[in-house]
């Protein structure tokens, strides 16, 4: 039950992150009003860029915030990674380095959690099992 809490968490983790790259989201037509970054606790590495449309406000990486431009108009299918703007030319979406990290690093630490585990029960197996008793050799005359 634990393992699949664990994995529940890992998978709604890569959504959100995934929900930042704009990739998800499906634009018809829909103008950018503002764009506002706002700085989190490392300047310049994790702050919070908002984009606000005609029709939404959306938290968003980097990458997709250097696609657009105030008074673009976006047109782009959900799932692509390609914007078009407003003379036809596109920008292709990144995946954000965030999604690598949330994907990867639960990865390493469960692998890295199992082998310690299975080395543990290994080693304390060997010593709950009982030894062979060793009997002396008795010598004939």
């Amino acid at each position: 039950m634990l393992i699949m809490i664990a994995v529940g968490f890992w998978v709604i983790g890569i959504l959100i992150t995934l929900s930042r790259t704009m990739i998800p989201y499906g634009f018809e037509a829909e103008t950018v009003r503002t764009t506002a970054i706002q700085q989190e606790h490392q300047p310049g590495r994790d702050d919070m860029i908002l984009i606000r449309t005609d029709r939404r406000t959306l938290r968003v990486d980097p990458n997709a915030a250097a696609c657009v431009k105030i008074g673009d108009q976006l047109t782009k299918p959900a799932w692509s990674r390609d914007i078009a703007g407003p003379s036809g030319a596109t920008c292709e979406l990144g995946w954000p380095k965030q999604l690598r990290t949330v994907v990867v690093v639960p990865i390493l630490v469960a692998a890295g959690c199992g082998t310690y585990l299975f080395l543990a029960r290994l080693l304390l197996a060997r010593r709950l099992l009982p030894r062979p008793v060793r009997t002396a050799a008795r010598s004939r005359p």
